[in-house]
């Protein structure tokens, strides 16, 4: 890791490093720019950084940047290219199958580009509107024999999604980074049409809920819960494009049911939760910045639901459980190292080294 520190800001770099038994191993990097010259919270400005490439073929790379006080506005914009052509189709619902040979559910999946946009407004105190969107453009490749291939799902041919999102945010945190107490709410809609450019037409919710309690001055428990439905005719690539704030993907992958592929599950419906143990070890300084070392302990659990298929008892969805460490500088950038293990049957696991906390 490369750390270059001012008095006023903070340039990080450091080793991408990740694998799972589909893409194989990934390399890259990640860099970060945090730029302190002002009171704002948690910063300035920050831009933020990523190139991967696997040995498998896939690639991951990432541009963002955060304005958090843009003339009383905080403006958040990302663009994103990914192409994966070891993906996974699953099918629809909750009960799916892994355990069939892999080419059965091989998919060639890639975003030429993804851009996402988010503008926050402080209305009064700890109540924020929100109000965005985002456009991706999905190129699919459904291979010979594969389940994608035999189903053909809404969207099997790719095309472009476009969505106007809005909503509201009430935030009771001690800070936005690394929060130690209190508690956030998100409530959020998003609309998919032909008006904004869409070559898909729906619509949908997301509430996420999380919270924080401080178990003495180095432990803290963090829990998550996130709802999200999609009405209309979604695409199927847009299934696991969950809505909110932080436009996360999932069940599966790096920020939601870890140990599991992403995609793993495929529904219009979703629920979701996470609760970690946060542990910070050891604090040190180092070019005069605050540097945390941490460990977590944490399990996830999903649950989709989906009309086109059958979905199985109630309470049978996925879940995992894992163990991490965490390096903090000045308690506004995280990097996080994190193991999972399926639990339940799926054969999977997955180890992560990612930009920022899961929440």
């Amino acid at each position: 890791m490369l750390l270059v520190a001012a008095a006023l800001s903070t340039f990080v770099a450091w080793p991408l490093v990740e694998y799972d038994r589909d893409v194989g191993l990934v390399l890259g990097a990640f860099g970060a720019y945090y730029d302190h010259g002002s009171d704002t919270e948690p910063y300035r400005y920050a831009v933020q950084g990523q190139v991967a490439l696997s040995t498998r073929g896939a690639q991951d790379h990432d541009l963002g940047v955060d304005l958090p006080d843009l003339g009383g506005f905080r403006l958040t914009l990302d663009a994103h290219f990914v192409t994966d052509h070891h993906a996974h189709y699953f099918g629809l619902g909750n009960a799916t199958s892994a355990t069939g040979p892999p080419e059965l559910y091989a998919a060639i999946l890639s975003q030429l580009p993804g851009v996402r946009l988010l503008v926050r407004h402080r209305v009064a105190g700890p109540l924020f509107a929100v109000a965005g969107g985002r456009a991706i453009f999905e190129s699919v490749g459904a291979t010979a024999g594969s389940l994608l291939a035999a189903t053909r799902p809404l969207g099997v041919d790719g095309g472009r999604a476009i969505e106007a999102t809005a909503g509201f945010l009430l935030d009771r945190r001690d800070r936005e980074i690394e929060s130690t107490r209190g508690w956030a709410l998100e409530a959020t809609a998003r609309v998919a049409r032909h008006a904004l450019g869409s070559e898909f037409t729906y619509s949908g919710f997301n509430v996420t809920g999380s919270g924080f309690l401080p178990l003495g001055d180095r432990v803290v428990v963090a829990a998550r819960g996130i709802a999200d439905a999609l009405f209309g005719d979604p695409p199927f690539f847009m299934l696991p494009e969950l809505g909110g704030l932080a436009w996360l993907v999932g069940p599966g992958g790096g920020t939601t049911l870890r140990g599991y592929p992403r995609g793993r599950l495929l529904g219009s419906a979703k629920v979701l939760a996470t609760v970690e143990v946060r542990a910070r070890v050891a604090s040190f300084a180092v070019l005069g910045h605050g540097v945390d070392v941490g460990a977590v302990g944490f399990s996830d659990a999903a649950r989709v639901f989906s009309h086109a298929a059958p979905d199985g008892p109630l309470l049978s969805g996925k879940a995992s459980a894992g163990v991490g460490a965490r390096l903090v500088v000045d308690r506004d950038l995280v990097v996080r190292f994190d193991w999972a293990h399926a639990l339940g049957g799926d054969p999977d696991s997955g180890f992560y080294a990612l930009l920022g906390e899961t929440f």
